[in-house]
């Protein structure tokens, strides 16, 4: 296994760990989206296709937490404590820090997605085919990616 790829799983491994601990970031990034769909998709839906509507709206917001605030904020501290000075002195390679954490904003990007989705269908109603379904997951996974250069871009920017 190569020094890079060594390096990479560490990180993604510490990454996903260091959320997984953190209250204040999984509640708001795993719940909140789904309580907001519960409200606008489910409680006040005026018809079949408004729940379908709001389940891809409201994947794009559970896409923005992780995202952004998850990315954005932990760089940002990160680089407060001095943690990235230390980074940059350690034998390791640049690109795995931040491939570390683009993964984890990405598993858990999936895992409020996951959540979202599973009661889009079993309360909201929404029942699309199984290609369609892949291509929201896809679209929605996708659009992570330019909310974590924002929230990489906010970290190196603002103070946390």
């Amino acid at each position: 296994m190569s020094l890079m790829m060594k390096a990479f799983l560490n990180e993604a491994g510490a990454e996903i760990l260091k959320a997984a601990r953190a209250p204040e970031f999984l509640l708001p990034t795993l719940i909140m989206p789904v309580a907001f769909y519960t409200l606008f998709g489910v409680v006040l839906q005026n018809g079949p296709e408004q729940a379908t509507y709001v389940l891809a709206t409201f994947g794009i917001f559970a896409v923005m937490g992780p995202s952004i605030f998850g990315f954005g904020v932990a760089v940002a501290a990160e680089r407060e404590k001095g943690w990235l000075d230390l980074k940059r002195a350690a034998p390791a390679p640049a690109g795995a820090y931040i491939a570390a954490k683009l993964t984890a904003t990405l598993i858990f990007s999936a895992l409020s997605l996951l959540f979202l989705y599973a009661v889009a269908g079993f309360v909201g109603g929404v029942n699309l085919d199984r290609p369609v379904w892949m291509t929201l997951l896809t679209v929605h996974l996708l659009s992570a990616l330019p909310f974590s250069l924002i929230g990489l871009t906010l970290g190196f920017l603002m103070n946390s």
